[in-house]
């Protein structure tokens, strides 16, 4: 399927798993498919990975800016209204390069039609709490027990079934080859994704289950 274009009017849900010390930040925007509308389509993924000169932590403001982007709309640089490239600062306090089109107030990209962002609130709640109060519709906080179990399930049978579609991103194969099941008490309708081992991520994944049950 081809990627969602800014500006589209077909309704999404955007879902976001966080990142942790040493580990990846998932943004995943899922739809109905176009031609069936009974059927779940990832059509956008975007990874952002540790570095080693950020001592193997992410930069939060980034996928911050990049989801309000999604949700808001802003400048063609990817930059958001409620949080501009202009006077901003690293993690780290140093200074960062405005963004020309941020200083200008050319917010001409259109935003997605989204209709909620699902996040875990164990790792996100800070973060959604920041966006609620800049304006950003639709927060809804996904729960990490039973609800993700049965996420998890409902993706793998999907996916068994051929009947979830996606877009061909290639972190999302690489985070999809990462998993195992986790088994729970011999219940079929519920289980948990997790890695095969601790140097695996799987944040592409875990916010694909949660795009895909929402939407």
């Amino acid at each position: 399927l081809p990627p969602l274009d800014m500006g589209s009017r077909e309704p999404c849900v955007i879902a976001i798993d966080a990142a942790t010390y040493n580990d990846c930040f998932a943004v995943v925007v899922a739809t109905r498919h176009p031609a069936h509308a009974d059927k779940a389509a990832i059509r956008l993924v975007k990874l952002w990975r540790p570095s080693e000169e950020n001592t193997g932590v992410i930069d939060l403001n980034d996928p911050d800016r990049y989801v309000r982007w999604l949700c808001q709309g802003g400048c063609p640089n990817g930059h958001p209204r409620s949080k501009p490239m202009h006077n901003a600062r690293d993690m780290f306090g140093n200074p960062l390069e405005d963004c020309p089109s941020c200083v200008e107030g050319d917010w001409s990209v259109p935003p997605l039609n989204v209709m909620e962002v699902a996040y875990d609130p164990y790792q996100m709640d800070a973060m959604a709490q920041d966006m609620v109060r800049d304006g950003i519709w639709g927060m809804d906080a996904f729960d990490q027990g039973t609800e993700r179990l049965i996420a998890d399930s409902n993706l793998y049978k999907l996916a068994m079934r051929l009947e979830v579609f996606h877009n061909g991103s290639p972190a999302l194969r690489e985070h999809i080859g990462n998993c195992k099941a986790k088994l729970q008490k011999d219940e079929e309708s519920r289980m948990r994704i997790i890695k095969k081992g601790p140097a695996f991520k799987v944040d592409a994944a875990v916010a694909a289950s949660m795009a895909v049950k929402r939407i």
